[in-house]
């Protein structure tokens, strides 16, 4: 496979370059070793291959084999503090300033649709403390979902138009434009996907049934990345709640937790 995008070295210089790796994992090997940080980069389409129209997706990840957090979800624990506390108590978190800086860089730009940069900081996250995959891996998991479908050719511009608006050198303009983007987003990657899609607040509900949050594409449901909905507890809670109208959804979550249907109706 063949990745490109823009890259930034320890001394802070920035790189537009393809990069060829065998997947995902040996990319992010290869950058710990030359020590390059991910701006953003996507896959890039081999010759014959027919646009990336469907969703490429490599094997699961392993079942987590234990039950959800809480059966039916706990509102309290639906807001972007709270998921972060979840995975911020742990104490081999807690005094590490370096994996609390992966966290933090990962949850501030999830929402926004930044895959390949959060996709690096998680990944980093994981190697340096592996007891943090319970929390963390289906937000890898998207993000692996979509870096791995190549964009079509008007997709690679607009994400280098925008990513380059958006990847400012300098905290404080970075987290300015990064504010501005909460009220400005115009077109993010569906999670589901992969393709491009305007954006949708993924807290407008659907009742399980609505057309008022789906992907212009595949047509499923809440195609925003959720730093709430995709965590352990968001995804209880929408599983049990009846959230999505898919089948896909369902069927994730149950292989990750293994649990049997939520009624035993629910499914034909």
């Amino acid at each position: 496979m063949k990745f490109k995008g823009v890259f930034e070295d320890r001394s802070k210089r920035r790189f537009s370059v393809e990069i060829e790796a065998r997947s995902l994992e040996s990319l992010m090997d290869d950058l710990e070793d030359r020590q390059w940080s991910v701006l953003y980069y996507h896959q890039m389409k081999a010759s014959g291959e027919d646009g990336g129209e469907s969703t490429i997706i490599r094997p699961m990840n392993k079942p987590i084999k234990r039950l959800p957090p809480e059966r039916e979800g706990n509102l309290s624990l639906l807001n972007f503090d709270a998921v972060n506390a979840q995975i911020l108590k742990h104490s081999a978190v807690s005094n590490d300033k370096e994996l609390q800086g992966y966290l933090w860089s990962a949850s501030s730009f999830y929402n926004n649709g930044f895959y390949g940069f959060v996709h690096q900081n998680l990944w980093r996250a994981v190697r340096r403390c592996n007891v943090l995959e319970p929390h963390i891996f289906y937000y890898l998991r998207v993000c692996e979902r979509v870096l791995l479908v190549p964009l079509t050719p008007d997709e690679a511009k607009y994400e280098h138009r925008f990513m380059a608006t958006q990847m400012a050198k300098g905290w404080l303009e970075a987290k300015i434009r990064q504010l501005c983007s909460i009220f400005m987003k115009d077109n993010v990657r569906c999670k589901w996907c992969g393709r491009y899609t305007p954006y949708i607040d993924p807290d407008v509900p659907t009742f399980g049934f609505a057309n008022d949050n789906n992907c212009r594409h595949c047509g499923r449901m809440y195609p925003m990345p959720s730093w709430v909905w995709d965590s352990p507890h968001g995804r209880t809670y929408s599983y049990f709640r009846s959230s999505h109208n898919s089948r896909e959804f369902d069927d994730e979550f149950e292989r990750d937790y293994e649990v049997e249907n939520r009624h035993n109706t629910h499914k034909s």
